[in-house]
């Protein structure tokens, strides 16, 4: 198999290969997390005035 211009041919470098490939894994299931967390937040922001008002009972539009 072919990555890039290196050419893996023995168990050694597929194992270098797959212990490479779970630390990509590791760090980008990290920066996803980071980005729902990001995401959830914005969202918290943008909709803070309309979940208030749907926690207490009063409705935005009434004006009360």
């Amino acid at each position: 198999m072919y990555i890039f211009s290196w050419q893996i041919d023995t168990l050694y470098e597929a194992v270098i290969c797959s212990i490479v490939g779970l630390g990509v894994v590791l760090i980008s299931m990290h920066g996803m997390n980071g980005l729902a967390f990001v995401s959830g937040r914005f969202a918290g922001l943008m909709l803070g005035a309309a979940r208030d008002h749907i926690w207490k009972g009063s409705s935005p539009t009434r004006g009360y």
